[in-house]
């Protein structure tokens, strides 16, 4: 009889995520709606349908040598792609208050970044059920 254990660390490693970078991506996307939620505590609507529309978020840091070149310490952004324009313009109106929100979460950046989602990225969902984002099961 197989375990359960046994079958996750079948599909961890069939997959191309290592299972400390999933956690980690999970981790962050439960931060990331915990501090939409918290940014949009007066409209619980407008967050659920902000996070209905988020495709993906990234983080990304700075080369060493790009750093070197500005001369400052490293520097990192969080990127997050949605598909509806109405979602990103929410989003960008509450930038700095959800940036806030977020370091507040433990997300370390220094610059939020709103993309637009193009082609296949808009089939993709960073949050299954948005009404559960971020919430204890």
């Amino acid at each position: 009889m197989r375990s359960i254990g046994s079958d996750i660390a079948t599909i961890l490693a069939k997959s191309r995520v290592s299972g400390g970078l999933a956690l980690r991506v999970a981790r962050n996307n439960a931060a990331f709606a915990r501090s939409v939620r918290r940014t949009w505590a007066d409209n619980p609507a407008a967050a659920t349908f902000i996070l209905a529309h988020v495709n993906s978020l990234y983080f990304k840091r700075e080369s060493p040598e790009a750093a070197a070149v500005r001369g400052a310490g490293s520097y990192g952004c969080l990127g997050v792609y949605l598909d509806d324009p109405m979602a990103r313009a929410e989003l960008n109106a509450r930038r700095e208050i959800l940036s806030t929100a977020c370091r507040s979460e433990g997300l370390d950046f220094d610059e939020l970044r709103i993309h637009a989602s193009v082609r296949s990225m808009r089939d993709r969902r960073a949050f299954e059920d948005p009404s559960r984002a971020g919430m204890p099961p």
